[in-house]
């Protein structure tokens, strides 16, 4: 059974999967080419959200990195050099792919939201809609200790 550490700070955790999930739905639909949209429309704004909400997540403490996959496998937009986001957008998608089939065989009604994987030296975040997909990448030493002070100072609050 997985440990769960104490400094988890699983509020932290959900807003940023949401963050996730909101930058790759907005774009998905930013790239969903609509022929009957004017060109400063809704993909024009989706875009523009899709920047701000990557942006922010570069901000987050401990992030390395984050890529953003479309649904062909390559990297659009990354923060990574260019052989570090080929190598997390081309061996990332097989394995959202075996995690949607397991997720399914296990509960054919229920489906994949969210991949988490964390290793000694980096966690993985990956959020996937359809083919699209944002992978953020953390190191886990600095992630560790924001939520060691996030939680220290959160008890001294109480």
């Amino acid at each position: 059974m997985p440990q769960i550490s104490p400094h988890t700070n699983f509020t932290e955790t959900n807003k940023i999967f949401q963050w996730l999930k909101d930058l790759v739905f907005l774009f998905k639909r930013s790239t969903n080419s609509e022929k009957h949209l004017a060109p400063t429309s809704l993909t024009t704004i989706a875009m523009s959200d899709v920047e701000t909400t990557f942006d922010r997540l570069l901000k987050l403490p401990g992030v390395m990195g984050a890529i953003l996959v479309n649904g062909e496998g390559e990297a659009v937009r990354t923060s990574m050099d260019s052989t570090s986001s080929s190598i997390f957008a081309g061996k990332m998608r097989p394995m959202v792919k075996m995690a949607r089939a397991l997720v399914h065989e296990v509960e054919p009604t229920d489906e994949l939201t969210y991949l988490r994987m964390r290793t000694l030296k980096s966690e993985i975040l990956v959020a996937a809609e359809n083919e699209h997909m944002i992978i953020l990448v953390q190191d886990t030493n600095i992630l560790d200790e924001a939520r060691r002070n996030s939680s220290s100072s959160s008890k001294k609050s109480e």
